[in-house]
């Protein structure tokens, strides 16, 4: 459908009756000369040995080495990492990244740590049913007794070496990462073939001889296998397998260094573009949150990349980009977000914090919601089936035609109103949408809508109806909506409750169904009003909402009717106004009963009124179409 023909309103489908579409690493003491300063020395010049490092944090792994309330969008999420999810900066409490482990709380990772640093740890098991438990206890590392060799040993050396020296060398020893340990022991153990047999024997067990040195600041010294064991608190295979085999991944050279600079390089340039970018803090998320949102600029993540590859394309650093994934990851390192929240805070809670309030009257306040609150789920549990609970409430206003042509921006639209109610039970979801042709919304529409839903989506077995709305005067807490609601209980020989939620506190379950539908309108391009009625249909794949697109003939005139004037309890001035009504309840008898508080008794609205008849009829609200105000 073209634009053109999109602005024939009268080419729009309309309905006279609505239908249904459906560490540290070396020693304090400096006069050491530990094998450490060695292995370091070494990394620093000769590439291959480049990867050794003391460990800090955790290392690598080496397996040789033996509504009750409404509340939306709430996501319950139990991770061993919760303390560290919220941490403290500049005062404030940041939360970690979604998606993001932290290894560090895992109970796997602290013990690999642990162990590592020849720490006391737990060491892990399977279940009879399979699962991983760690509930081993394992003991600390530690130094244990020398050996019995004197200075008249021949060969050994033991006695040379210090109790301080041993425990300098342990303490070197255990600090290092897994690799580095084994680079040690290969760097002070010599495998040597055997030089001298006492037998001829072919199948000898013993193939190899070892050399075991320890380092002090005197020098280096041979010493027994038990002094240097009982040194490091090692087993003895452990040292013959290390002293064997040349760990390959620390030995070899990385060829991956190149592409790691590259990487860090792109980064770099990467972080400068996005420090450019002008931020906003929230308005008014800013206790909980430190985010910092971009300027409206993008409306998309590869809009903003697209600018982030036109800003490398200007300073010829095109070889430093780095890939969308790379992009994004340090885009929520440094907690930014393309799109500003769309929360807005209560005006009482707002002038609390101001100042502007006193700390009774926010009371107060607080208290209503949580009564509200608990009020609604306490409807929502009620197993009663001839009991039925709806929250309802308009959209915001929708507009046709809604194209991305700049031509349209400063063109005349049509606005479309979409009235949505949900059923707290079922979480059916019904829409009524209609354009500003057919109806404005006057508390008159609603009231049709209301009265047109209980006659048509309630039936017999239903004795009592409850609904939930925000408190706007002009559309939900009017005489008009209570002559259409009074008149529908008299009909139908049903009780229908009407409740109202704290102002500024109004988060209702059908707010998702405006929300499925904004998504659904996303990138959308919208021609002609009848278009919602399809993605209002749609936006739900399971339970599609029911969506009924209405005309001018379907509204009645609720406002003409004689039965109530006013629903206000009081006459004079300082008495109960239509503002404190928390609750209001319409019996088939006739009766109107009204509550300030939602845990307070009814109390019966003595105003005189006329009593509806069963067979009264409503005038149409309007006679035509509405023409397109200038």
């Amino acid at each position: 459908m073209s634009p053109a023909s999109a602005l024939n309103f009268d080419l729009l489908p309309v309905i006279d009756s609505p239908q249904n579409f459906s560490e540290p690493l070396e020693s304090k003491d400096s006069e050491h000369v530990g094998i450490i300063s060695d292995i370091i020395s070494t990394s620093s010049e000769d590439p291959m040995l480049g990867n050794i490092s003391p460990c800090s944090g955790i290392g690598d792994y080496s397996p040789e080495d033996g509504d009750s309330d409404y509340r939306p969008n709430e996501l319950l999420r139990q991770s061993s990492s919760e303390s560290e999810d919220n941490n403290v900066t500049d005062g404030k409490r940041r939360r970690a990244k979604r998606g993001k482990a932290n290894k560090e709380c895992w109970i796997s990772e602290a013990n690999k740590n642990k162990r590592m640093k020849g720490d006391t740890y737990a060491g892990r098991r399977k279940t009879e049913e399979g699962k991983v438990v760690f509930d081993i206890p394992r003991r600390k590392r530690s130094v244990k007794p020398r050996c019995c060799h004197t200075e008249n040993s021949k060969y050994f050396q033991c006695h040379k070496v210090t109790e301080e020296s041993r425990q300098s060398n342990f303490n070197q020893y255990w600090n290092l990462t897994w690799e580095a340990k084994k680079v040690w022991i290969k760097k002070t153990v010599q495998c040597q073939s055997v030089a001298r047999r006492k037998c001829n024997t072919i199948n000898a067990r013993r193939d190899n001889t070892y050399k075991y040195t320890l380092n002090t600041p005197e020098g280096q010294y041979t010493v027994c296998k038990q002094m240097y064991l009982h040194t490091f608190d090692l087993e003895e295979w452990t040292v013959h397998n290390w002293s064997r085999s040349v760990p390959h991944k620390v030995l070899t050279k990385n060829r991956n260094s190149t592409v790691k600079q590259q990487e860090e390089e792109g980064r770099k340039h990467l972080r400068e573009f996005l420090n450019m970018l002008p931020k906003l803090e929230s308005h008014y998320c800013r206790k909980s949150t430190t985010k910092l949102y971009l300027e409206r600029n993008w409306n998309s993540k590869q809009s903003l990349y697209r600018e982030y590859l036109n800003y490398l394309r200007e300073k010829g650093k095109d070889d430093c980009r780095v890939s969308n994934f790379i992009f994004w990851e340090e885009f929520e390192a440094m907690n930014l977000s393309l799109f500003s929240p769309k929360k807005d805070e209560c005006d009482v809670c707002c002038a609390r914090r101001v100042g502007n309030l006193s700390e009774a009257d926010y009371n107060i306040h607080i208290l209503r919601k949580d009564k509200a609150r608990q009020e609604k789920s306490s409807d929502k549990n009620m197993s009663d089936p001839s009991v039925k609970v709806f929250t309802f409430d308009l959209q915001a206003i929708l507009l046709s035609p809604a194209l991305n042509a700049s031509a349209l921006y400063y063109k005349t639209k049509l606005k479309v109103h979409n009235f949505t109610i949900f059923d707290l039970k079922t979480s059916d979801g019904y829409c009524f949408i209609w354009n500003e042709c057919e109806g404005g919304v006057t508390a008159d529409e609603f009231a049709s809508i209301l009265f047109y839903f209980l006659n048509n989506n309630i039936d017999d077995t239903v004795k009592h109806v409850i609904f939930w709305s925000d408190g706007c005067t002009n559309q939900n807490r009017n005489a008009i909506l209570a002559n259409a609601l009074l008149l529908a209980a008299k009909q139908k020989s049903i009780t229908i409750t009407h409740k109202y939620l704290e102002k500024g506190h109004t988060q209702m379950e059908c707010d998702s169904m405006h929300a499925t539908i904004e998504r659904k309108l996303k990138n959308r391009e919208i021609y002609s009003p009848a278009q919602y009625v399809e993605i209002c249909k749609t936006a739900r794949l399971t339970k599609p909402y029911n969506v009924d697109y209405l005309q001018h003939t379907f509204f009645h005139k609720f406002s003409s009717m004689p039965y109530l004037n006013s629903i206000r309890p009081g006459k004079k001035a300082g008495e109960t106004t239509v503002f404190d009504l928390r609750c209001i309840e319409y019996r088939s008898d006739g009766t109107i009963f009204y509550k300030k508080e939602h845990d307070e008794d009814f109390a019966q609205l003595t105003r005189r009124f006329k009593m509806p008849g069963l067979s009264d009829c409503m005038p149409l609200l309007y006679d035509s179409r509405l023409p397109i105000p200038r």
